[in-house]
């Protein structure tokens, strides 16, 4: 009877994520004519009711659960991905062609250019490829959601509360993908009230609302904590929701650029406490496996909700306009505060420090004070301030160059898939190999500044995506193999671990805000010039803590031959 049950609620999970990818695909196809329309209507009816038929069939009488009574996971996600692919791939051949058809007639009925029906054809095939790809990261969030949810049941029965890292994977989802939905267009719509600020040029006055977002989520860094400690995780994170959905909400209805440069301040603001909610959440393990467990559903979460969100955004910005996006993201934000209320509330626990002062000071030697300043300037800094290259240079340059909001959210969406599914792997293989990671440092920077020089040099589309994925290889390892190397220097082993990612930390946010000023002083000189400038200076930066390195080593030896 309860094995019934569980997959009653399974089915329609799968039918209802089924129907929504159905009704996201009618919805991109919306502004065509009323002819295709109907085509395509009748064709998303039949392949969506095929889809829910051979879903409940399997969910009747399929490998749902094994022999010993547990749930096949990778059974259930199998089956409804595959689904999804053969309905999407089908409507994909269907869409394609009706709509070549559609335009051939036009193209002798209004002589229309062949140039413009491959560009029309082109833009429905990767917008189409675009939805598969985020149905699929949907499709697999809900399956675990499901999953959860039908095998908690007997807690919630039982009026045992879900902890919060049982979901936080689930959590964390939901609110990156409603947070990112308007990433890939907030330069553009700031540079759309063609105001100046303070005497800055258009787009210098652009890169201010993004600055203003991450000052506030410094400001909050050191908040969250404290409240944490004392009133449990609940407060913190719906306190962040409340201004998330609210500055989302006043960025939609902004008049002029100095509101709207306020309101991603409060966005900014609730995103700080969020973020660093879901970054302690995971210390709620009662061990070390339970902990790293739970940064690892919240990383799966956090990118997955990313890609998703972004992409998505991007694509429906196009269709409706930046407001409408606006108000889907505060909507859907104060959704997420509804998964939280029924459950249980825990305190973040003190640990005490282990590390004395006298320990500290004693590590403190003027060389080892400059291998910090110079890996923090020369390493760090760089890549905290080419982070803004997806998210207010690209739109920028892609508005210059007549492409789209959607290829911006597609571009972000490639740099997510590499990080998710490319990261952990790369991450372990040059750890491995490079015990001291300072190659591996080396490898990260080379990588993202060759990619702004890639775009420097030749410029257009395809370059720009190239660097993409130059910085998201980078980083797909760079983020673990920096972060160890840092950690692992002798002043900053001797400070202790906490203090050290608290710094590090507010070092990497107060550089992350710089971004999109620095971006938008080189763009004054010409876009592809500018990141080529870019590029030089921070090979340059590479080079020189390159012999920053072999001066520290020259000096240590004779520091303790001396001693």
């Amino acid at each position: 009877m309860e094995q019934k049950r569980i997959r009653w609620s399974l089915f329609i999970g799968s039918a209802l994520t089924v129907m929504l990818t159905m009704g996201f695909l009618w919805i991109l196809n919306s502004s065509d004519s009323p002819q295709l329309q109907h085509m395509l209507g009748l064709c998303i009816l039949i392949l969506g009711g095929s889809a829910v038929i051979s879903l409940f069939f399997f969910f009747w009488k399929g490998p749902v659960f094994h022999i010993r009574g547990r749930i096949e996971t990778g059974n259930i996600m199998a089956m409804l991905i595959a689904v999804l692919v053969v309905i999407q791939l089908a409507f994909a051949f269907a869409a394609y062609f009706q709509k070549e058809q559609y335009l051939r007639f036009e193209l002798y009925d209004q002589h229309l250019e062949e140039a413009v029906i491959r560009a029309e054809l082109w833009s429905t095939a990767v917008e189409l490829l675009t939805t598969l790809v985020i149905s699929v990261f949907f499709s697999v969030e809900i399956v675990w959601l499901m999953i959860k949810l039908t095998t908690e049941r007997k807690q919630q029965e039982d009026r045992i509360q879900p902890t919060a890292l049982s979901y936080v994977r689930q959590i964390a989802f939901v609110f990156y993908f409603a947070s990112r939905l308007s990433s890939a267009f907030i330069p553009i719509m700031a540079k759309s009230f063609g105001e100046t600020f303070l005497g800055m040029s258009a787009n210098g006055a652009a890169a201010l609302p993004q600055s203003a977002e991450t000052l506030l989520t410094c400001a909050a860094i050191f908040i969250t904590t404290e409240i944490l400690t004392r009133k449990g995780w609940k407060l913190p994170f719906g306190i962040g929701l409340l201004l998330v959905a609210l500055g989302t909400f006043l960025s939609a209805i902004s008049p002029t650029l100095p509101v709207f440069i306020g309101a991603r301040a409060v966005v900014g603001l609730g995103y700080g406490f969020c973020w660093m909610t879901l970054r302690n959440l995971a210390l709620f393990g009662k061990n070390d496996s339970e902990q790293a467990w739970g940064f690892s559903m919240l990383n799966a979460g956090l990118y997955a909700g990313m890609n998703c969100g972004s992409s998505l955004g991007a694509i429906l910005a196009e269709k409706f306009g930046y407001q409408n996006v606006f108000f889907m993201a505060a909507a859907l934000t104060l959704l997420c505060s509804f998964m939280i209320i029924r459950m249980e509330n825990a305190v973040l626990q003190k640990k005490e420090e282990t590390v004395t002062k006298e320990k500290v000071r004693e590590g403190f030697s003027v060389w080892d004070k400059l291998q910090v300043v110079s890996f923090s300037v020369f390493m760090i800094a760089p890549s905290c301030i080419v982070a803004s290259y997806l998210g207010y240079f690209l739109p920028l340059y892609f508005e210059s160059i007549g492409r789209g909001v959607a290829d911006v959210g597609r571009a972000q969406l490639l740099y997510g898939m590499i990080i998710v599914y490319v990261g952990p792997k790369l991450s372990k293989l040059l750890i491995e190999r490079d015990k001291k990671l300072i190659t591996s440092n080396y490898i990260y920077n080379l990588l993202f500044s060759a990619g702004l020089l890639l775009v420097g040099c030749f410029g257009g589309m395809t370059t720009a995506i190239i660097a993409v994925l130059c910085l998201a290889v980078g980083d797909s390892f760079g983020f673990s193999v920096q972060n160890n190397y840092f950690l692992a220097l002798p002043s900053v082993k001797r400070m202790g671990a906490s203090k050290s990612l608290s710094y590090l930390s507010f070092l990497k946010k107060i550089t992350e805000m710089l971004g999109p000023t620095m971006f938008a002083l080189v763009i004054a000189l010409g876009y592809e010039r500018g990141v080529r400038l870019m590029g030089i200076v921070f090979i340059a930066a590479v080079a020189v803590f390159f012999v920053t390195q072999l001066v520290y080593k020259k000096m240590k030896v004779q520091e303790d031959t001396a001693g």
